[in-house]
C-alpha cells in the first residue's frame, strides 16, 4: 500500500511460493514495480535466479525443493531436506540451534533475635537465650532473610564456533531492627527495615556475536517511631512518625550510561485519649514524595 493506505501492488503465490506480481488493478507484471524483494514467508526473492533465499540455503518455488542439503546434516533423522517451517528455534542465520537450560534457587531462612510477638519484627524464632536477653534488657529485636534464583541457558549451533549464553538472576534480602523502651509513664519504640532487590541479565556469544549486560538494584528502607506518655490506657497520648525511601539504579554495561533515582516521604500522626471515652487522631504532617538524589 502507499502512504494513504491505497493498494499499490498485489502478490499471488503457488503452494510452494512461486510469486506472481500484479498491479493495483490485478494486472500481471513481470516484476515488482515497487522494488519489493521480500515476498513468500518474508524471504528475499531473487528475480534473476528465480529463487527464494532462506538464509542458510536457496529454495525453488517452481519445483518445491531446496537446492542444497540442510547445512546441519543428520541432526534429527535421516532426512537431509527437512521442512523449513517445522523447526521451532532458529538463530538469525536461519540455522537450527539446540539449547539447554539450568535453574537454581536458594533461600536463607529467617533468622532473628528477640521476641516476635504480633509479627512486629518478623515471624522468625529468637536465637535462644541471647535473643531473650537482648529483648529483656534493651528491647532489641532483629530479623534477616534472603533469597535468590538464577536461570542459565546455553545454545549450540553446528555451523557456529561460538555458543550463545543467556543468564538471568534475581537476589533479594530484608533486615529489620526494632528497639523499645518501657519505663513508667512513657513508651518509646523505633523500628527500621531495609530491603534490597537486585536483578542481572546478560547474553553473549552466538552468531552473530552479541554482548549485552544489564544490572538493576532497587533498595527500599523505612524508619518508624512511636512515643507514648500516660499512666493508663484511659489517659495517654502518642506521636507516631514514619519516613520511607526507595532508590533504584540500572546499568546496561558498556559505554551506555546508567540510570538512578531516589525518593523519600515523611508522615507524622498524633493521638490522645482522655477518660477512656474521648479519643482523637490527627495527621500532623503528610508530606509528598521528594527526590533526594
Amino acid at each position: 500500500t502507499d502512504s494513504s493506505g491505497n493498494v499499490s501492488e498485489r502478490y499471488a503465490y503457488t503452494a510452494y511460493g512461486q510469486p506472481t506480481f500484479l498491479n493495483a488493478s490485478a494486472t500481471v507484471q513481470t516484476s515488482s514495480a515497487a522494488g519489493n524483494r521480500y515476498t513468500y514467508t518474508s524471504r528475499e526473492w531473487d528475480a534473476t535466479l528465480g529463487l527464494h533465499h532462506f538464509r542458510a540455503r536457496w529454495m525453488s518455488g517452481l519445483t518445491g525443493r531446496f537446492l542444497s542439503r540442510y547445512p546441519i546434516g543428520y541432526w534429527d533423522g535421516k532426512a537431509l531436506y527437512p521442512c523449513y517451517f517445522g523447526m521451532s528455534e532458529f538463530y538469525p542465520t536461519g540455522l537450527l540451534r539446540v539449547c539447554s537450560t539450568e535453574k537454581q534457587s536458594w533461600t536463607i531462612p529467617g533468622l532473628g533475635v528477640g521476641d516476635d510477638d504480633e509479627g512486629k519484627i518478623g515471624k522468625t524464632p529468637g536465637l535462644g537465650r541471647l535473643g531473650q536477653l537482648l529483648a529483656k534488657i534493651a528491647g532489641i529485636k532483629v530479623s534477616f532473610d534472603a533469597r535468590g534464583e538464577c536461570e542459565y541457558k546455553q545454545c549450540t549451533e553446528s555451523c557456529c564456533f561460538s555458543d550463545y549464553h543467556n543468564r538471568k538472576c534475581k537476589f533479594g534480602g530484608r533486615m529489620t531492627l526494632g528497639v523499645t523502651s518501657k519505663n513508667p509513664g512513657i513508651f518509646f519504640g523505633v523500628q527500621g527495615s531495609i530491603s534490597i532487590l537486585a536483578g542481572q541479565e546478560a547474553e553473549w556469544g552466538g552468531c552473530p556475536n552479541v554482548d549485552k549486560r544489564k544490572l538493576c538494584v532497587t533498595m527500599t528502607g523505612s524508619i518508624a517511631f512511636k512515643v507514648c506518655t500516660g499512666q493508663s490506657d484511659a489517659l495517654h497520648g502518642c506521636i507516631v512518625g514514619k519516613i520511607s525511601c526507595n532508590s533504584d539504579y540500572c546499568t546496561k554495561g558498556g559505554t551506555e550510561p546508567g540510570t538512578t533515582g531516589g525518593k523519600c516521604k515523611l508522615s507524622v500522626d498524633a493521638s490522645a485519649c482522655i477518660g477512656g471515652w474521648w479519643c482523637n487522631e490527627v495527621r500532623l504532617y503528610d508530606g509528598k514524595e521528594f527526590a533526594v538524589w
